[in-house]
């Protein structure tokens, strides 16, 4: 798998609530570790880490829950 800035940037959300694969954990933490813009962009996170996780979740949590359409049909997105 080849993580890139723009591929950590579009998942980073997903690493920080633990949604992704572990080869995906894996290669997203070792492009971190190696790219300075990367590492400074995880670093500022985590200094709001708890603030983060919970915003991230609800967002996922929300998009995850059927909606609701006229005449009772549920609809998954």
């Amino acid at each position: 798998m080849i993580v890139d800035c723009k591929w950590v940037e579009t998942n980073l959300e997903a690493l920080f609530c633990d949604r992704l694969t572990d080869d995906e954990n894996r290669s997203a933490r070792a492009h971190i570790a190696s790219c300075a813009v990367c590492r400074k962009e995880s670093q500022a996170l985590n200094a709001i880490d708890p603030l983060i996780k919970n915003y991230f979740r609800r967002g996922l949590e929300i998009a995850r829950r059927p909606r609701v359409i006229d005449r009772g049909r549920i609809v998954a997105l």
